[in-house]
This record gives structure tokens, sequence and C-alpha cells, in this order.
């Protein structure tokens, strides 16, 4: 069998995710093209000359064929998951391969593995480790041509002469010690001066050694999941960093030397308790994605307004009762998340200045009725509505003229909205979890409608029929 995807592009608030999958799906891909991925050996030995990407995780492998040496153009390789003991003598012929992943291999001899992966000239990526391992053998710092490296070791190993071998890794850019539950990090790491990223993603850390200053290459920086209370003010002079994820922590306040960061693209700092954003903020002229949701914001600082490049922000989940009106002006904004901020006034602050703004989450705030603001916004194709209190929307609603999307979903409808109707441009329309017990007969008038929710409201299979004549196609979920 095999399977064409496509790599996904570390980009936007996905970078979390996409880097807790990194042991799993291979770590620091960043290709972003369309490449045959082949899951069986036996395929792909059918095709040798064709295979680039071989993915054999979690087949319980005891031992690799020979015949792994007639893939003669293999680039990436992912044995994650497997019973391997050691790998053939001809694996040294795999000369083209760049990318090996061997994680959650217990019983592999790693010095035997060592001898045979420096031969491999072309070798830039390598995981490996297991629960239970403290320490890597000598002939890992043979290793000269990796430029990432993804660990997986036991808690309570000694960091300090992991972190020299990996300091003789001369190409060494990337490394990804995620989900080892490490409680601190050794001083040592302040040795990998040519590291460009760091993943730290769910350990148990609560700080960070001060020598981590003289990372000062660093572009992106993995924290999440982890125990921080505070953040060292040092890492302002991070110049080079373009991603920051300090998400799933206890951080209470926000260190103003952040604003230094001219260079940052991507700033995550959701679910913590951070009470207030410095001004500084708005120093971060590249910022093109902020996640501040779940913490105990009440404020956002008027410098907000110095993100010109600001694309996607998220201010869900906190105690906001104004936003300032500078944040109405964003030339870039295209999605914005207020959703669960029950007392915030939806005024003054959302204008007709938002042109790109496409998408706008606003669920879970109460309303009675749609703010005009929301209105004003004229190339919105994306509005959420769920979990409010509307019993109607008002005519207005067909200023909207772009929507395509339109969610409301667990409000207090018991009739079907008709203004909606209006919405020519609707593709999906959520009804879900409201008392809406009939379809009105010009429901046909949104031609262009290819889903429509309507669970849990007391509707008759007649009034679902009735859908299905007007609008041929649609997708009914009920």
């Amino acid at each position: 069998m095999k399977t064409v995807i496509k790599q996904i592009i570390i980009t936007g608030f996905l970078f979390f995710l996409v880097s807790s999958l990194a042991f799993s799906q291979g770590g620091f891909n960043d290709k972003g093209d369309e490449r045959i991925v082949y899951h069986k050996l036996s395929q792909a030995l059918k095709e040798a000359d064709k295979v680039e990407i071989l993915d054999l995780k979690w087949q319980y492998i005891r031992y690799l064929p020979s015949e792994i040496a007639l893939l003669t153009n293999l680039k990436e390789l992912n044995l994650n998951w497997n019973k391997l003991r050691r790998l053939p003598k001809v694996f040294v012929r795999l000369q083209t391969l760049e990318r090996l992943y061997l994680t959650d291999n217990s019983h592999i001899n790693l010095r035997l593995i060592f001898k045979k992966l420096r031969k491999l000239k072309n070798l830039k990526e390598l995981s490996f480790g297991w629960r239970k391992l403290r320490s890597l053998p000598a002939e890992f710092t043979d290793l000269k041509s990796l430029e990432a490296v993804g660990l997986r070791l036991k808690n309570d190993t000694k960091l300090a002469r992991i972190f020299n071998q990996l300091s003789q890794l001369p190409k060494l850019k990337k490394l990804d010690m995620q989900r080892n539950y490490m409680l601190e990090i050794a001083p040592e790491i302040g040795e990998l001066r040519n590291l460009q990223v760091l993943n730290l993603h769910s350990n148990k850390l609560n700080k960070l050694p001060s020598r981590t200053r003289g990372l000062k290459n660093l572009r992106a920086l993995y924290l999440s999941s982890n125990d921080f209370k505070d953040i060292p003010s040092y890492i302002g002079g991070f110049s080079e960093l373009t991603k920051l994820d300090l998400s799933v922590n206890k951080i209470e306040s926000f260190p103003s030397r952040i604003g230094n960061l001219k260079k940052l693209k991507h700033l995550n700092i959701s679910e913590n308790s951070i009470v207030e954003l410095p001004k500084s903020i708005g120093g971060l002229r590249n910022l093109q994605h902020l996640d501040a949701n779940k913490n105990q914001l009440n404020e956002v600082p008027s410098s907000i307004k110095n993100l010109k490049k600001l694309e996607h922000l998220n201010l869900s989940a906190n105690y906001f009762k104004k936003l300032p009106k500078s944040l109405g002006s964003l030339p870039m904004l295209r999605t914005l998340d207020l959703s669960n901020n029950p007392d915030l006034a939806f005024s003054g602050f959302l204008s007709a200045k938002l042109l790109r703004l496409r998408k706008l989450h606003v669920a879970g705030n109460n309303f009675e009725k749609i703010p005009r603001d929301i209105l004003q916004i004229p190339k919105l194709r994306v509005l959420d509505l769920e979990s409010n209190s509307l019993k109607k929307i008002g005519k207005s609603i067909a200023k909207l003229k772009y929507l395509k999307e339109l969610n409301l979903s667990k409000n207090q409808f018991s009739q079907f909205p008709e203004e909606v109707l209006k919405l020519t441009s609707l593709e999906v329309l959520n009804l879900d979890f409201n008392r809406i017990t009939y379809i009105p007969d010009d429901i046909s008038t949104l031609s262009n409608l290819k889903e429509i929710w309507l669970r849990y409201n007391p509707i008759s299979s007649r009034d679902i029929q009735k859908i299905k004549a007007a609008i041929p196609g649609v997708k009914i979920i009920h």
C-alpha cells in the first residue's frame, strides 16, 4: 500500500501540535510538498528505485532484511515503535538516507547502530531512545553530519554528559527532547551554540539554567506543558527567535523584554495565569499569530495597534470587559477569537476597517442579539455565535453578504431564523441544539448550501425531505 500525503508545514499556532507529534511522525519535516509514502516493505521492494519515504512504525519488526539495501533512493525511514535489535550490515549502503527514526526500539544496541550510521554521510536527522535509556555510547559523537536529533530518555538521566556529547556535533541545529518528563535541564545546554530549534514540550521543568542565555541563534523555542511560573527575561535577548510557545504552564507575569523580539512571528501563551500583557508587546512588529486564550486577562494594551502584521488573534476565555478601539484597525487581521468573554462589551473596537477579517468567533458571550459592530465587518466569511442566548438575528445580518459559514448552535431559537435566507453565499449552517420545529418552504434560496446541522431539534422527517428536495446534494446532519 502506498499513500500520497501532504507533509505539514510548521506554521501558525499549529506549531505546538506539530512539534508534539515529532517522534511519531518523524519530527522536523518542513518540506510541505506532495510525496509518496510507502507503509509496507514488500510493496516498497517491488518499486525499489522509486521509494524515498518508507514508514514502518508500529509493525513489530525485529530484523530488517538485507534487501533494504535495494532502496537506493531512500531519504526517510521511520522505524519507531518496533522491536529491532540491530540493523543489517548492508544498511550502510543507504547513502541517500537523510532522516532515520528509531524511537522506542528498546532492545536495540546503540553502539553497534552508531558504528553503522557514521558511514551514512548524508544522514541529517535522527531520533532514538526509550524510557529507560540513561546514557549514550561514545560512538554517538561520530555522527558529525547530524543537524537534528530527537531523544527519548529516562526522566532521571544525568544530562550533563549527554549535552557535552551533543555539543560535539558541529552541525546540530535542532534538538527535540519533548515528553521526557525531565525535572531540570543541565547547564551544559548552553554549549549548543548553533542550536536553532529547541523543543522541551511536555516535561516537568520550572526553570531554565542561566547558561541557556547563550543560545543566541535560536529561531524556535517550545516550552509548552511544563511547570514554569515565570519566564526568564533573557529570552528577550534571543534576537533571532521567530516562534515561542509558552502554553499550558503556570505563568503569571510576562517579562517586558519580550518586546525586544523584533523577528517574532508566532507567540503562544495560552492556558496560563497571565493577568496583564506588557505594553512592550507592541514592539513585536513582525508578529503574525498571538494566542492568549485561557488566561486571566482583563485588558489589552493600546500598543497592540503597532502589530500591523498580526493575522490571527485568540483572546478567548479571559475576563475582558472592554477592548481598545485600536484593535479594530489592525490591517492584516484575518482571524479573531473572542469567545467565552461573557462580560465583554461589544462596542467600539470592531469596525469596517477590518477589511481582511474572515473568521470571527464570539461563542459563549451571552448575546441576546448580534452586536451591531459585528455586522459592519464587510468581508466576513465565518461567524461563530454558538452558545449564546439568541432568539432571533435581525434583518441586518444580510449585510454579511460574503458569509459562508454561520454557527448558531446552542442558542434559543424556537423558529427557523428566516433572515438567514438572505445570506445567499452561505455554505454551512449550524442550528444544532435549538428548538426549531419546521423548515420554511423558501429554504431553496440558499442554493449554495453544502451542509446544514439540525441535531437536537424537534424537526419532522417531512421537513428533512423538504430540504433535500429544495437543495439537491446538501448534506443534512440531524
